[in-house]
């Protein structure tokens, strides 16, 4: 069912999440370590559609 309503969420930045020791930390740029254990992140900013 649509109502014509348009969800105004438009994340501005993307959160990122350490997989290793789950620190996030916010970043318009792509984090590729994390800055407290050197572990991989992950994007955990989901658009909703």
């Amino acid at each position: 069912m649509s109502h014509g309503l348009v969800d105004p969420y438009r994340p501005e930045e993307s959160v990122f999440e350490c997989l290793e020791c789950h620190h996030r930390l916010v970043s318009e740029e792509h984090v590729g370590a994390c800055p407290v254990c050197g572990g991989a992140t992950k994007n955990i900013a989901v658009a909703r559609e």
